[in-house]
């Protein structure tokens, strides 16, 4: 017997992840991606139905539970296909990386036609599959609970918390990518001042600093899955695995950032490691090093593109 089931729409880095962890659990999934070369290694799966397209969510046992794992722009077109072939009390999960006040949005919409919605912020990138999520749920009490043990499935240990109001999953996900910038420009900046170190050698007979063994010493005292994935990238770097001369040191994204920014001005409060951090990504190019840095490490967090500079 399968352990429950729900649909799944949108099987990139992150809703692939989602599918191989809960695949493995017992779940029967119902999924769907555009990109059919996507759910491709999942056809023929035991307990996995290949949807073709967003209406065979209606399959589902009532009440459906229906998670998006999709561009923020893909939302508002998915729901409205789906809310042609969902019924009252099914449920829509947003587990993208949406705008908080268009979460809220969605919510009320959705409230008229007696659809519940969940927004949840989710972390984890490209290991979710193995080590779980980090999620933060928005949205009705009485409906998290509904699917606490779903979604708990997905995440990690000590991974699931409801936050509260409809929004204020996406909400807190925003904050959680805006800290993120700023770790990644502050790391990036100490691992930089390590590597140019051209004015203290011609001082003294001080040697190039070892910088992946340094950074597995950091490892010990801060956030240590950003600092592992810095010392493998150094690492690499080292042993020719990645050469930093194709790396481009533009650096994109940001746009949960900006989201960040726009909050913090709303209510006038000073965030001036956020403006920093999302000025040097505006005013990055191909040759900074820092914006190099970043890139390789979103990669190894996220799946992000590397961008490799146009010869």
């Amino acid at each position: 017997m399968p352990r429950g089931e729900f649909g799944l729409i949108g099987l990139g880095k992150i809703g692939s992840q989602i599918a191989e962890r809960m695949n493995s659990r017992g779940y029967e999934i119902i999924g769907y991606d555009s990109n059919a070369s996507l759910y491709e290694m999942f056809r023929g799966r035991a307990n996995f139905v290949v949807a073709q397209g967003v209406s065979d969510m209606e399959d589902l046992e009532q009440p459906r539970l229906v998670m998006l794992s999709v561009p923020a722009g893909a939302v508002d077109g998915i729901i409205k296909e789906l809310t042609g072939c969902l019924s009252a009390d099914d449920t829509i999960a947003d587990l993208g990386n949406s705008n908080w006040k268009e979460s809220i949005r969605r919510y009320d919409s959705l409230q008229k036609k007696d659809i519940n919605f969940l927004d949840v912020g989710i972390t984890g990138g490209l290991e979710i599959e193995c080590e779980g999520a980090g999620m933060m749920v928005g949205g009705d009490k009485e409906v998290f609970e509904r699917y606490k043990d779903v979604l708990g499935d997905i995440a990690a240990r000590d991974g699931l918390v409801y936050v509260g109001a409809p929004g204020m999953g996406h909400f807190v996900k925003m904050l959680h990518n805006a800290v993120e910038y700023v770790w990644l420009q502050g790391l990036a900046e100490g691992a930089g001042l390590m590597e140019d170190m051209s004015d203290l050698q011609e001082q003294s007979d001080c040697m190039p600093l070892p910088i992946a063994d340094i950074l597995r010493v950091w490892e010990k005292g801060v956030n240590p899955r950003l600092i592992r994935y810095a010392a493998e990238v150094y690492e690499d770097l080292k042993n020719g695995k990645i050469d930093a001369k194709n790396i481009s040191g533009k650096v994109g994204g940001g746009e949960t950032g900006k989201w960040a920014k726009e909050y913090a001005d709303e209510v006038i409060f000073d965030a001036p490691a956020l403006d920093t951090a999302l000025r040097e990504r505006e005013e990055s190019d191909e040759d900074s090093p820092t914006g190099k840095l970043i890139n390789l490490l979103r990669n190894r967090f996220g799946g992000h593109p590397c961008q490799k500079k146009d010869e």
